[in-house]
């Protein structure tokens, strides 16, 4: 699946200058000259170093590579249910296999639906509801529909000289930066209100210097999410790409009785975040948002569609095309 070698070392990196805590910029252009993948589908690209002469994994990181030979067309609306209609997003699409040639669609096609690059939540059970010739429609009232949730929030700390509007203090203690979120609610019940966000993505960005990669601070955030008391059969969660999207404990937040609320505390490095609060019941992989964040049809959401292909007697599954849309960019 690689033309090349399956692995190599990172050769280009540069120290922090001036920064409370120190660290190393490493950097890749990737696919490089010598690992190149070969077929689609999915990857994981794999940093990893060794500590006494143990191997241990830094980052993990996925990636696609697809080959954009058939055709996507999609049409993000509120749910035809009309129960749901004002809390739920339904996701219509097409295929046009252009003349790719595939083998029983309903058995050998796989279809992923995800909604803002969270991977707890994507829909994969999805078969064709009708074939005409080089058509296959997707269009159904159920199955292919995504609670609409909320806009994220969001923090601004490209910069520690000044308060930016979601936060409360800045504080150096032990030389190191803290930085103090504004308390945050509950929203399940208030109106739905527009609000600019980047759909749980973040930006690593330094105001106060030039060179973000080198010259940013790594900042401890502290989070606070106001509850009466601890939820019980379940766990509340930070979730966003900073999180990578999963349940790391690391993203745990904990009950604090002397704050009345669910707290954590993160060492990142300075930009623009997006995030939201997650119910995690035990034994379940899929997280709720709309439990603490709402669910409103007015909320901006990206959807992407994967459409994988298994030849018969292979044993791998092509990507033959990837289409992003955003539920009010139609």
């Amino acid at each position: 699946y690689l033309d090349g070698f399956d692995e190599e070392a990172l050769t280009s990196y540069t120290f922090s200058v001036n920064t409370l805590i120190p660290y190393i910029h490493y950097s890749v252009d990737f696919p490089t000259d010598n690992m190149k993948p070969k077929k689609s589908g999915n990857y994981i690209l794999q940093v990893y170093y060794y500590e006494n002469s143990e191997k241990k994994t830094a980052i993990t990181k996925r990636f696609f590579v697809t080959e954009n030979s058939i055709g996507i067309t999609t049409d993000v609306k509120n749910a035809s249910n009309l129960e749901l209609r004002n809390y739920q997003h339904e996701i219509d699409f097409a295929l046009n296999k252009n003349g790719v040639e595939i083998v029983d669609p309903y058995r050998s096609l796989t279809v992923v639906v995800q909604q803002n690059g969270r991977t707890d939540n994507p829909i994969t059970t999805l078969k064709p509801k009708m074939v005409n010739g080089d058509l296959m429609d997707y269009n159904f009232e159920n199955g292919n529909i995504f609670d609409a949730n909320n806009e994220f929030r969001h923090f601004d700390a490209k910069s520690i000289a000044y308060y930016t509007d979601r936060i409360s203090s800045i504080k150096r203690i032990s030389n190191q930066v803290h930085v103090y979120l504004k308390t945050d609610y509950r929203r399940p019940f208030d109106r739905y209100m527009t609000e600019d966000d980047i759909n749980g993505r973040f930006l690593i960005k330094n105001d106060d210097d030039k060179n973000s990669d080198t010259e940013s601070e790594y900042v401890w955030v502290h989070f606070l999410l106001a509850y009466d008391a601890p939820l019980t059969e379940g766990s509340v969660f930070l979730q966003g790409a900073f999180t990578q999207w999963g349940f790391s404990e690391k993203y745990k937040l904990n009950y604090d009785y002397a704050q009345k609320g669910y707290a954590d505390s993160l060492l990142l490095k300075q930009g623009y975040y997006n995030y939201q609060y997650v119910f995690l019941k035990d034994g379940e992989t899929a997280a709720d948002a709309a439990f603490i964040e709402g669910r409103h049809a007015e909320a901006d959401n990206d959807y992407t569609i994967y459409v994988y292909y298994r030849e018969p007697g292979e044993v791998y599954d092509r990507l033959l095309g990837v289409q992003t849309v955003n539920s009010r960019k139609k």
